[in-house]
């Protein structure tokens, strides 16, 4: 994780932030929405066998059965035993023990050969027949299931998802970085003492420090030309005086001078290196100032 960049860093943190919570609604939707799912199913179920029970007779003629009768629905099955316990009517599910006892009360669950059902068992017509209601588990608690099927693929893309888009943004967000570093760059080697970074004013704090660069540049470049300029006066200054004092020494070097004329030359010398004198002082001042 040190090597890597800060785009690369946040790419990776906000992929992992998003895999997180991701997982976590997702969790927190099949295990909420299951239980109000297997809530729902167990209620209507319980709905469907006191409807159907309203569509029935049972006399000296037998069974009738209204055509309002719902013998599935839902994913529930419904039948009709006699006091017996004799099937009178109905589709029995695939896997379930017909001949399982009745219990009258809230649905129920139990277990067969075929996996476990959930019953709903109710007298009708004065007690002379048996209702029930039977729910495979999986279609009452299928709603998980479905919704880790979906998760399976949905997770992955929204991963995807986030890493291309985090790393979209990380990377618009750190590209005036980039070009901090090459102007910074071009000024440490010396190349370009002008160069700027040179971004649109905004607020945020990338482009304020942007801003902070570019008026340090601008500080910068101009101190190196104050630099330049004062060397250049210095020169053009002590160049003088310089001139002046190597003329007369070779002046009083090239034969005999008169005492009177010796003692002007040493003065004009004398007065060229208290110039140069004050000259430098001044520069050394100058410099402790700076």
């Amino acid at each position: 994780m040190r090597n890597l960049s800060v785009k690369a860093r946040v790419t990776i943190w906000f992929t992992l932030l998003m895999l997180l919570i991701t997982a976590a609604s997702l969790g927190f939707v099949i295990t909420v929405g299951g239980s109000m799912m297997e809530s729902y199913s167990l209620t209507r179920l319980a709905e469907m066998v006191n409807d159907n029970a309203d569509e029935l007779r049972y006399g000296k003629k037998g069974l009738e059965v209204d055509d309002d009768f719902e013998p599935y629905a839902g994913g529930a099955y419904t039948l009709i035993y006699d006091e017996a316990g004799t099937l009178l009517y109905g589709r029995v599910p695939a896997g379930f023990n017909p001949r399982e006892p009745f219990l009258e009360g809230e649905p129920y669950l139990v277990g067969s050969s075929g996996g476990d059902f959930y019953l709903y068992d109710r007298r009708a017509e004065g007690g002379r027949l048996w209702l029930r209601g039977v729910l495979p588990l999986s279609a009452a608690g299928g709603f998980p299931l479905v919704a880790a099927r979906l998760a399976f693929f949905i997770l992955p893309l929204l991963v995807l998802l986030a890493a291309a888009g985090g790393y979209l943004i990380a990377r618009r967000a750190f590209r005036p970085i980039d070009k901090i570093v090459a102007a910074a760059d071009a000024i440490s080697e010396g190349r370009d003492l002008s160069a700027r970074i040179g971004l649109p004013p905004r607020g945020d704090e990338i482009h304020r420090i942007a801003s902070s660069f570019d008026n340090m540049f601008r500080r910068l470049e101009a101190s190196f030309e104050a630099e330049k300029q004062f060397a250049s006066d210095a020169s053009h200054e002590l160049r003088t005086p310089t001139a002046v004092i190597l003329a007369q020494c070779e002046s009083l070097e090239r034969g005999e001078r008169t005492a009177a004329e010796y003692a002007e030359g040493v003065a004009a010398i004398r007065r060229q290196a208290l110039k140069m004198s004050k000259l430098i002082g001044t520069l050394l001042q100058i410099t402790r100032l700076e």
